[in-house]
């Protein structure tokens, strides 16, 4: 299999399929899947750096440091609902980054007993790492 890597990099920027030969005797083609690193704001890039950076960590465990370090993603700009409210609007968010991450093959849930833990795949390992050194 051969794949120019500036076509695979093309491919992956403009996010359309890439395709390439098994082997030089047969026609059959095989769809690479691409590098989601373009898909990731920098709302879900911090949270698989937190994630990355503390092994097997609850969503509460989470949740409570991107809180103390991160407001302005958790809550927002909405001043006008009670706080019990931005929590719990602030919670489901999270779940819903956190499935996405899950999705994309980013971070992994783990059962441990009674908890579940979240922990980076490798290439979210390898995107939370390429986040940090860009900044």
């Amino acid at each position: 299999m051969t794949i120019g890597i500036g076509m695979y990099v093309a491919a992956c920027m403009e996010n359309v399929k890439a395709l390439t030969h098994r082997s030089d005797f047969e026609m059959q083609f095989l769809t690479l899947p691409l590098f989601p690193f373009v898909n990731i704001n920098e709302n879900e890039r911090f949270i698989l750096a937190k994630i990355t950076g503390n092994l097997g960590t609850s969503t509460k465990n989470l949740f409570a440091k991107i809180k103390k370090e991160y407001c302005g993603m958790i809550y927002g700009d909405s001043k006008n609902s009670d706080s019990a409210d931005k929590e719990k609007s602030a919670f489901r968010q999270l779940h819903r980054t956190l499935n996405k991450l899950e999705k994309m093959k980013l971070i992994r849930r783990e059962k441990r007993g009674k908890n579940i833990m979240l922990n980076s795949t490798p290439l979210g390992s390898l995107i939370s790492m390429h986040g940090n050194r860009e900044k």
